[in-house]
């Protein structure tokens, strides 16, 4: 074999070597997940973010085929901290709600809505405005009318001081002219054990925590964000005047940064595969969830306009940090 014609074939192994190496390290890059994803819930465990995303997780796990570990990590500061600055690689995940745009609106945090990617919305629920049923309220205005004869007596059991449900209370009650004392939790959930055990007066919830209750007859329904199935003849803020979003949302969100084939991997996957899950929309029912998938722009175009919603509401309130 002649000098050229060895030259030629090794040279062509080089390129084959090199062009496999190419192969291996492409498929690396795009097999995703490879191993288990985070995901971080900045809520305690059993209010309606974390009820929610157990259910997707268990649906994920399998469509994935690998596990997602959920993980309560609070204070909500603390948690929605935690994803901001991790690894852009998709390991790191948050379920999340409107508190990580109420959050910047309200107090100095170590975020703001371009430090993360949304990646989807997963369901949308109703708020209900709740009283014990012992209460000797039977009507919202009954309790706007006791709040104003004793400003700053009556309290709200607050599911936390930057949570979206506490700042919907707040912007209502301004509304309504009255003054209550909150008494902020770390959690919807604990925030509900308070008002069951008439620690405090009134609370408003998403409806995993407030239509079982309502429906075993230990609460009162003075109010909803809008119609809900089974509720009839219920005011609804805005018929009785008061602006505002009386409802929230559920989504997965991703560190800035985190490539977009990763993020279309993760939506594309819970839109047509856990989506439709009878396992997922069972679980949903069981949670008394309503499933609203949004994708990757569709959401982002929401939460940026719910954003400057928020900032608006709370500039009027004189509470948006400088």
């Amino acid at each position: 074999m002649n000098y050229l014609k060895k030259t030629s074939i090794i040279m062509v192994g080089v390129i084959l070597l090199i062009g496999s190496s190419s192969i291996q390290i492409v498929a690396a890059e795009e097999a995703y997940p490879v191993r288990p994803i985070k995901m971080i819930v900045p809520f305690a465990a059993g209010g309606d973010t974390d009820l929610g995303i157990r259910v997707w997780a268990d649906s994920a796990e399998k469509a994935l085929g690998q596990p997602v570990v959920v993980i309560n990590k609070v204070p909500p500061p603390a948690g929605t901290t935690f994803v901001a600055v991790a690894k852009p690689d998709g390991y790191t995940l948050s379920a999340n709600a409107p508190y990580y745009l109420v959050g910047p609106n309200m107090a100095k945090v170590e975020w703001d809505i371009d430090s993360f990617e949304p990646i989807c919305r997963l369901t949308r629920a109703v708020f209900g405005l709740v009283v014990h049923a012992d209460s000797p309220w039977k009507t919202m205005d009954e309790f706007i009318e006791d709040a104003k004869k004793n400003p700053g007596k009556l309290s709200d059991g607050s599911a936390g001081a930057l949570n979206y449900l506490t700042l919907s209370t707040k912007y209502w009650a301004m509304q309504a002219g009255i003054e209550l004392k909150y008494v902020h939790h770390e959690g919807a959930a604990p925030a509900m054990t308070s008002l069951l055990g008439k620690h405090v007066d009134i609370s408003m919830f998403f409806p995993e925590l407030w239509i079982p209750q309502v429906k075993s007859g230990k609460l009162r329904l003075l109010a909803l964000g809008a119609p809900v199935e089974g509720f009839p003849g219920i005011p609804i803020f805005e018929q009785l005047g008061y602006k505002g979003y009386y409802f929230g949302y559920n989504l997965i969100l991703a560190p800035k940064g985190t490539p977009t084939r990763v993020i279309e991997k993760l939506s594309d996957v819970t839109e047509n595969v856990i989506m439709k899950d009878p396992k997922y929309i069972q679980g949903l029912k069981n949670i008394n969830a309503t499933k609203a998938f949004a994708g990757p722009k569709e959401t982002k175009e929401m939460v940026e306009e719910h954003y400057k919603i928020i900032a608006e509401v709370t500039d009027a309130m004189g509470i948006r940090p400088k």
